[in-house]
């Protein structure tokens, strides 16, 4: 039923079709969100009169709209072009959460009427759209797209990389050329908290080492300066836009046969592989392995310690580790063999993390 879908930014009345008309119906709390980022001072006190105004102003910026529409997600791109088709919308599914911001900056309109659902696209905001949406600009929002794949991507399999290392990733690998200048001016302009990455004026970074400072990053590219960087081809390299991929390497499943021959579960043994790939990744203390044994049931006795320590010793030689700049040990070992000047950077032990923990400390 309408009336138990979400609330926040509805209007319990007929649609109306202009911002003009539809700010004075909202709520004093939702004008205030969609001036959050106004830098206005003092947005707080406002009453709803003052916010009225205030509000028209923020959600008929042109150019805000226009970054607002570079970094739309796909699904939500293509949402809003059929939104903007017609006036107005009967749509009676709940409002897709991924679309939130559609919603906090006013683009899209809920009204539920008569129990009915109903989208608008204001026409200040479909006048903006028309303007602004050419062949010129799917072309820049194609190019911005390529580049953000590419930075989360990095984000999650090398944690830190320059803008430089970067673009040359991203030149190696697409007809669409960049460069360092437009791949930060690209990102800087269209970055929302969430992505998985955060910018400096050098670097990216993975959201899980916000704060870092720029003396940490020099020191980083300082001990890892004569470490060459694995790039993996461009299929394989966006497979880690999804933060929880990774390479499912032959050790992996030779070690997961081997528990399910101790152990019936397979949900037990599904989950423990996870903690487990989880904790050699992120270069934890592998003692803490043993550790949660226990908690999925699976039992080893003495016996076969030997052997469970060998599958773990396999899969650590093998997992590509950040540190190493996206190389396994076995690679770095060989690569130090047949390369007389080259220098392995050695990892560093990092203190204790639950395997629940969403934060990580800076291993430097």
């Amino acid at each position: 039923m309408i009336e138990d879908y979400d609330k926040e930014f509805v209007l319990n009345c007929a649609p109306v079709f202009t911002l003009n008309e539809i700010l004075p119906l909202k709520k004093a709390s939702d004008l205030k969100k969609m001036c959050m980022f106004s830098n206005i001072s003092g947005l707080e006190k406002m009453s709803k009169n003052e916010l009225i105004p205030l509000a028209y102003k923020v959600g008929t910026n042109e150019n805000e709209f226009k970054n607002i529409l570079y970094g739309m997600e796909e699904n939500m791109w293509e949402f809003l072009k059929t939104l903007i088709k017609d006036k107005y919308i009967e749509y009676n599914d709940p409002f897709p959460d991924d679309f939130y911001n559609m919603k906090f900056f006013g683009i899209v309109q809920i009204f539920h009427f008569k129990n009915k659902q109903f989208l608008v696209v204001p026409e200040e905001i479909r006048n903006m759209y028309n303007n602004i949406v050419t062949e010129e600009f799917e072309r820049y929002k194609h190019h911005f797209k390529n580049i953000e794949n590419y930075a989360i991507a990095s984000a999650n399999f090398y944690k830190i990389i320059s803008f430089k290392c970067l673009t040359n990733i991203y030149n190696e690998q697409n007809e669409d050329k960049t460069s360092e200048n437009d791949m930060f001016s690209c990102l800087i302009k269209h970055f929302f908290v969430g992505k998985g990455y955060f910018i400096t004026p050098t670097h990216i970074v993975s959201e899980e080492y916000e704060g870092v400072e720029a003396d940490e990053l020099e020191k980083f590219e300082n001990e890892t300066r004569n470490m060459p960087r694995y790039v993996p081809d461009k299929n394989e390299f966006l497979k880690y836009k999804n933060e929880s991929y990774y390479e499912n390497i032959p050790q992996i499943q030779a070690f997961r046969d081997y528990l399910k021959s101790i152990c019936d579960d397979e949900a037990n043994v599904n989950g423990f592989v996870d903690e487990v790939l989880y904790i050699i990744r992120n270069e934890d203390d592998t003692k803490n392995i043993f550790d949660i044994l226990e908690v999925y049931d699976i039992k080893i006795n003495y016996n076969q310690v030997d052997e469970f320590g060998k599958f773990i010793l396999d899969i650590m030689k093998n997992t590509r580790f950040w540190t190493k700049k996206g190389y396994t040990l076995n690679e770095l070992s060989y690569l130090k063999r047949t390369k007389s000047n080259f220098k392995v950077l050695r990892g560093n032990n990092k203190e204790k993390r639950t395997a629940k923990r969403k934060k990580k400390d800076f291993p430097l």
